[in-house]
């Protein structure tokens, strides 16, 4: 059954974010930082606007300070 969350949300593969040469991805908040981690890692994401919050604790999560 269609609801409205799914008649406003666009969804792409993991494969499809691979695909496209240059991805984005925004976040905000050192809760974040395990995600953020993973798509970097991942090679989802190649560029990262983030608050400085979420880069330290990023940083933290990879070994760095």
């Amino acid at each position: 059954m269609p609801s409205a969350v799914n008649q406003r949300v666009l969804a792409v593969t993991l494969d499809d974010l691979r695909a496209i040469p240059t991805v984005a991805g925004i976040a905000a908040g050192p809760e974040k930082a395990i995600g953020i981690l993973g798509a970097l890692r991942g090679g989802i994401i190649d560029v990262l606007i983030c608050d400085q919050q979420a880069a330290r604790s990023v940083l933290r999560l990879d070994g760095g300070t």
